[in-house]
């Protein structure tokens, strides 16, 4: 994740869809109740035969929402969401 810069990629599609959920549920969205996470699987280190607990091949990860709220200030104007 971290080699391939996919964590970066990661948060870049995360603020995507916290934007998205803002603009669609307005002013009672909320990141923490709203958004579920981030999974990624990558399919040539999933085993052949996984048991119980075996997560090679599957990232998953829900950044802190204040990271996601700074990240929006860096990168545009937060949406003007009015009731």
């Amino acid at each position: 994740m971290l080699r391939d810069d996919y964590v970066l990629q990661s948060y870049l599609y995360t603020l995507a869809w916290h934007r998205r959920l803002q603009a669609s549920l307005g002013a009672d969205y909320q990141y923490e109740r709203d958004f579920g996470g981030i999974a990624y699987l990558f399919l040539r280190a999933l085993p052949a035969n996984p048991t119980p607990g075996d997560a090679r091949g599957l990232w998953l990860h829900k950044p802190e929402a204040e990271q996601i709220f700074k990240l929006e200030g860096l990168i545009a104007k937060p949406l003007g969401i009015t009731a």
